[in-house]
């Protein structure tokens, strides 16, 4: 659908969207023409302008149509959980759907029967987590595979039907065995692999699979259940909504990012998992920590050790390390350094006794990372000296698969020599921060750079200077 992805990256192209309405229309998909004339409408009105009258006519039309296909739309819109899995028809599954039959008791139907979707949900997330990381390319081809034909709506519209039906399924409550629900915990476990360690087009593919597992869950949720199962579907619904705002943050699409995360966290809260709420908690405030909001970050954090507190079933110490780190950094924003060290001990205290293995919800967290949070609370204090040490340490420890947080110590390695004035450091650490945003897509730490260089005013005249704004003109058009 090229017109789909053509009208997606230019949402107020009038002449893209007719057709592809009309094309939508054709192949039965009207609720999401249905959609993006809606958006186009809205977008419109918010500057007070009309839309053309031949795309008012196409959308009238569309109207005019609707009720004449209703029954057909409801049949459409039944086939969600099919694009997932179309492919593994051909690989003899007589009836891969049959786990998420809503009409009867799942109980009534042989074992087997019920988990042939969830044996082949399997084997894809692990062969999509693997090539998350061993190669985008082939994550690519691999999903181009499905006909087009199955892929009702563009992921870009899906999740946003898919948030609502499941904030619906969690005030509700198909009787499944335990046999499933290992299974949905495993795919979870390997969606959780298929965060793409370099943000790009993969991870348009990985989201979109990640919200097709979602939707089988919440499929699993919108009918009667009885309270322990439902409490773990709403688990695996939360995490895999912390996966899909985790992979939108990265592709700095942040208000589905922030959509997912509450729903994960009321998803977390509805589960009584209380160390899943509290890592939504967290999470859902990085974006703020790194934009200078501790004032909206920190009650965010601050409950989310609450919780850890009240917690009848402990978190590991992994996860309680993390989000101590994660408060040391907000206190530093807000300039408590004593609370900051405070905190920034204990977590050095829990990541010691931490198990490298124990991370459920896969913080990464890990000494290396621990001494970048503690480098970033030092620049933050205005304590390069300090800074500059634990930096250098955490950059010697990172790990390959850490490049965002490579970046981010860079940047806070900059940050900490043009406090000391050496503006021939600043300038060497922040054009291999600026390399590491250009690799990634950081918005984040490109900003980080741009406002090193403003800083870095008085020393414009130097070619330390001069190039640095080279390298940042020359990535604008990657942001921008």
């Amino acid at each position: 659908m090229l017109l789909r992805t053509h009208w997606c990256t230019h949402p107020m192209d009038e002449d893209t969207l007719r057709p592809l309405m009309e094309l939508l229309c054709k192949r039965g998909y009207r609720q999401e023409a249905e959609e993006y004339y809606r958006r186009l409408y809205n977008q419109l009105a918010a500057k007070g302008l009309a839309s053309d009258p031949r795309t008012q006519k196409t959308a009238q039309n569309l109207y005019s149509r609707q009720n004449i296909h209703k029954n057909q739309s409801e049949v459409t819109s039944s086939l969600h959980v099919e694009s997932v899995f179309s492919f593994y028809m051909q690989r003899g599954a007589d009836d891969p759907f049959s786990c998420i039959n809503t009409s009867s008791r799942m109980e009534d139907h042989e074992p087997e029967e019920h988990n042939s979707l969830l044996e082949l949900a399997t084997l894809r997330g692990q062969d999509l987590a693997n090539d998350a990381v061993v190669s985008n390319s082939e994550v690519t081809e691999y999903l181009d595979t499905v006909p087009a034909k199955n892929l009702l709506h563009s992921e870009d519209l899906f999740h946003l039907e898919l948030h609502e039906r499941l904030q619906r399924a969690l005030r509700k409550s198909a009787v499944i065995d335990n046999a499933t629900i290992k299974r949905l915990e495993r795919i979870t476990n390997d969606c959780w692999r298929m965060i793409p360690v370099v943000a790009g087009v993969v991870s348009h593919h990985s989201r979109r699979y990640v919200l097709e597992c979602l939707d089988i869950v919440t499929r699993l949720l919108e009918v009667s259940q009885p309270k322990t199962t439902y409490q773990q579907l709403c688990s695996i619904a939360g995490e895999l909504s912390l996966i899909t705002a985790n992979i939108s943050s990265n592709m700095r699409d942040y208000h589905t990012a922030k959509t997912y995360y509450e729903l994960g966290i009321e998803a977390a809260q509805e589960a009584k998992n209380i160390p899943l709420q509290a890592v939504g908690l967290v999470r859902l405030s990085f974006n703020s920590t790194r934009n200078n909001r501790p004032d909206v970050s920190f009650p965010l954090v601050q409950e989310a050790l609450c919780l850890m507190k009240q917690c009848d079933k402990p978190a590991t110490m992994t996860t309680r390390a993390w989000i101590a780190a994660a408060l040391a950094e907000v206190y530093a924003n807000l300039k408590n350094d004593k609370d900051c060290f405070a905190t920034l001990e204990q977590a050095e205290l829990q990541i010691d006794s931490a198990i490298l293995e124990d991370d459920p919800y896969h913080t990464t967290f890990s000494s290396s990372l621990l001494a970048g949070y503690k480098g970033s609370c030092y620049t933050l204090l205005q304590l390069p000296e300090d800074a500059e040490t634990v930096l250098h340490e955490a950059l010697t420890q990172m790990s390959l698969s850490s490049i965002y947080q490579k970046g981010y110590i860079l940047s806070d390695l900059a940050n900490s020599y043009i406090q000391k004035g050496k503006i021939d450091e600043m300038c060497r650490y922040a054009s291999d921060a600026l390399a590491v945003a250009a690799q990634t897509k950081a918005l984040e730490i490109f900003q980080r750079i741009c406002k090193l260089r403003t800083d870095a005013a008085l020393w414009a005249s130097t070619s330390y200077v001069k190039n640095l704004n080279e390298q940042i003109h020359d990535l604008e058009h990657v942001f921008h």
